[in-house]
């Protein structure tokens, strides 16, 4: 009896290391379908299955609008939200939390080699995009910028 209670035990330690393994990958590689958008100063994250969801088409990109991803609440956000109350030009919001965000985020950055401003990898919220660049982050420098190109 003795040498029984051993093997069960012994294949009792390999299953469940087989079960860590396959546990490590699943997280590690298994949520190619999601997306993790950082916020900006408050390292939130938001996850969203981005399955059966459809990228920003080209047309979306250029026309004559500002599109912006932010999360409403970091201090670049909300600066960025004042200047747009001063503009007349349409801008197109997206909000962390909505259903879409993060794929259509990432349709949008993959039309963008770069982003200017305080991110050049596009690290900071508000991601924003006009039809000739994308910046990533808000201060006077980027304000500047976008009011030339949305002349």
């Amino acid at each position: 009896m003795g040498k029984k209670v051993y093997i069960v035990l012994i294949l009792i330690l390999v299953i469940s290391i087989v079960c860590l393994i396959g546990c490590y990958f699943y997280l590690k590689l298994g949520h190619e379908k999601s997306e993790i958008i950082r916020g900006n100063m408050l390292n939130t994250y938001a996850v969203f299955e981005t399955e059966n969801l459809q990228p920003a088409s080209q047309e979306n990109i250029i026309n004559d609008k500002i599109v912006v991803f932010h999360n409403g609440r970091g201090p670049m956000c909300l600066d960025f939200l004042d200047f747009i109350k001063t503009l007349n030009y349409p801008v197109e919001q997206h909000l962390v939390g909505e259903g879409n965000f993060s794929y259509s985020l990432s349709s949008y950055i993959d039309k963008y080699d770069k982003s200017d401003g305080v991110s050049n990898n596009f690290g900071y919220y508000p991601i924003i995009f006009t039809k000739k660049n994308a910046y990533s982050g808000f201060n006077e420098e980027i304000k500047n910028k976008i009011i030339e190109d949305i002349k």
